[in-house]
């Protein structure tokens, strides 16, 4: 099965649906619907930013069933499900399918974080199939709108962990002893402890099972849980000087969090220092792993100008062009460059451990504007970066 967003001319079919009687006898509200009523509901569904709608279509793209999200007014991370199947179809396990596919698509867009069902009691093949799809049942509800019904709710992390048998981990690598700017990693930025932006960046999203912080400092493990992050470990002098890989504290922090790593299938790293990092971000990033089936993502920004352009400067002293073949190249011709962003990497976590690398090859890139990425190395950096951010966030600044 694959799914489409649903479009203005798939009234007809979901009509019949709609009125089909099995479909009316579970409904809350059981009466016969009008096409021109039809009509107006799915124009309005449409046009709403609040709604998500797919249709199931089989290998011949013949119509199996119809999916629809609806987000909360007050609670935008929660949306409420509904479910309808093609008669012809029904106990040949297209709900499920569709059920699955439905899920995946709204949790890795960020669409929603938690999905409810409101079912009628009585209503014994929603109830499995809701239970079966990994759904916990939360408690009986009778209002005048959803009476004598069970809600149902699956958040990103229960779908993605129990049904799909994905977990993530999330790592903030956070070392005390900064030189150049002493006590970088907890120095307040903009009102709040730089770490803390990337903490609550994770938390946030909704995607880890854990937010760990690996750190050699008492000062820095106590910000970091004050955020609500886990410091479950002191992280060892080896892996802690200015000369430790990476790499190295990722696979320790693996490891040491949970001794048969297979657990988690991705490990997300976020820098401390990295305050423009976001829940969408991560999200994002995720995202664009599992729709181009990559083995990692990684923030990366553009080069501002043109690296083929560039010139070495030689042991004569006399500047030389590395790519001398593009020096009368069209600016427009030459194909755009990226960085490292420095701000996140998502690496596959066995990837991690087998190749040693936190690039590994097949990464997808999180392309970030310039404007939002900033090394901070010095304490002129860090009044770039406030500004910089602080100009984001109110442009009319």
């Amino acid at each position: 099965m694959k799914l489409r967003r649903v479009v203005q001319s798939d009234a007809d079919i979901l009509f019949a649906w709609s009125n089909d009687s099995s479909v009316r006898a579970v409904s809350f509200n059981s009466d016969q619907i009008t096409y021109e009523r039809h009509v107006k509901w799915l124009a309005s569904r449409l046009s709403s930013d609040r709604v998500a709608m797919f249709l199931g279509e089989d290998s011949n793209s013949f119509p199996v069933g119809i999916i629809r999200f609806e987000r909360n007014e007050k609670n935008v991370s929660a949306a409420v499900i509904s479910i309808t199947i093609d008669p012809s179809r029904r106990g040949s396990g297209a709900g499920r399918a569709l059920l699955q596919l439905g899920l995946d698509a709204v949790f890795s867009s960020g669409f929603c974080s938690r999905v409810i069902a409101h079912v009628k009691e009585s209503n014994d093949v929603s109830k499995r199939l809701f239970e079966r799809g990994g759904f916990g049942s939360t408690h009986l509800v009778d209002s005048p709108d959803i009476p004598q019904s069970i809600s149902y709710s699956i958040d990103r992390v229960e779908f993605w962990r129990n049904v799909l048998g994905e977990s993530c981990i999330a790592v903030i690598p956070a070392r005390g002893g900064s030189k150049r700017i002493p006590g970088k990693n907890i120095k307040s930025f903009l009102g709040k402890p730089i770490i803390g932006y990337s903490i609550e960046a994770a938390l946030g999203s909704g995607l880890f099972d854990r937010v760990v912080v690996s750190t050699d400092s008492e000062e820095i493990a106590k910000v970091a849980q004050q955020f609500g992050a886990e410091v479950p470990f002191v992280r060892p002098a080896h892996i802690a000087d200015d000369f430790a890989p990476l790499v190295d504290v990722l696979i320790h922090a693996l490891v040491a969090v949970q001794p048969e790593s297979s657990r988690y299938n991705w490990l997300c790293c976020l820098l401390p220092t990295a305050p423009s990092i976001s829940s969408n971000l991560l999200v994002e990033g995720f995202r664009l792993m599992r729709e181009k089936k990559a083995s990692g993502a990684l923030t990366v920004t553009s080069f501002p100008s043109s690296i083929f352009r560039a010139f070495a400067i030689g042991e004569d002293g006399c500047l030389s062009m590395l790519w001398p073949e593009h020096e009368f190249t069209r600016s427009n011709d030459l194909k755009p460059a990226y960085h490292d962003a420095g701000q996140l990497y998502w690496i596959n976590s066995q990837q991690l451990i087998s190749e040693r690398k936190v690039f590994v090859k097949g990464a997808a890139p999180i392309i970030l504007p310039r404007e939002l990425v900033q090394d901070i190395d010095t304490p002129e950096d860090w009044t770039i970066a406030e500004s910089l951010l602080l100009r984001h966030i109110n442009p009319n600044t």
